[in-house]
């Protein structure tokens, strides 16, 4: 999560993707429509555009999981993030705001689907700018590598990684027993990615998992328990 407060004139885009690709920006003072594109035309949009953060709306299904579209979505920001590695990219919810827009536009419902697309994404970003703390952000600075000492210890055991943002590319990981628990999109579409065992937003409880170590934050620092 990013606790990022974007003040002043940083210029902010949101994508809202589909078959078509709205987008809205924000210019250090007001959101505002830019346009309906294809994926390309976006692509070139941003090549062409000073811009500083890029804010991706994420569909996920009514329960808050993951869907194949959400599979998509995610692989798009990080098609951006590729690209334009000095900009942040962050995803964000979205569940909610085509059905807000439509209700916040008053328009009928012919000239709302001609216009769907941007409108998500205005409020797609006005949520963003008022609720940073739920964003994600695409970025592998944020993933960490076990020492040694850790990884011996799990060793031969099942291990629960509960909200630690483990790096999916470490390959001395494939040797171990593990199962992940994550709130993160981006961690769990790695983690998938790389054929872990991995659960969005979920908790041992409510799993009920046989495990023999758990990975967490205690002090601080990354624990094994018990």
């Amino acid at each position: 999560m990013s606790s990022k407060e974007y003040e002043g004139d940083e210029v902010i885009l949101a994508v809202d993707h589909g078959k078509n690709v709205g987008v809205a920006m924000h210019d250090g003072k007001i959101v505002k429509p830019v346009g309906v594109f294809d994926e390309e035309g976006l692509f070139s949009l941003l090549r062409n555009m000073d811009f500083d953060a890029v804010v991706v709306g994420i569909p996920y299904n009514l329960k808050g999981m993951f869907s194949k579209k959400t599979f998509e979505v995610v692989n798009f920001a990080l098609k951006i993030k590729d690209e334009f590695t000095d900009k942040k990219v962050f995803l964000y919810d979205e569940r909610f705001t085509t059905v807000y827009g439509k209700k916040i536009s008053g328009m009928d419902e012919r000239k709302y689907r001609r216009f769907k697309d941007v409108i998500s994404a205005v409020e797609i970003l006005s949520d963003f700018l008022k609720s940073q703390h739920l964003a994600c952000e695409v970025n592998d600075d944020k993933f960490i590598q076990l020492d040694e000492r850790i990884i011996d210890k799990m060793r031969n055991k099942r291990t629960v990684v509960e909200e630690i943002l483990l790096d999916p590319r470490d390959e001395r990981l494939r040797s171990l027993n593990i199962v992940f628990l994550t709130n993160d999109p981006h961690h769990f579409y790695l983690l998938v990615e790389k054929g872990y065992i991995a659960y969005f937003r979920k908790s041992v409880d409510e799993l009920s998992l046989d495990y023999d170590l758990m990975l967490k934050y205690k002090d601080g620092k990354i624990t094994l328990c018990p």
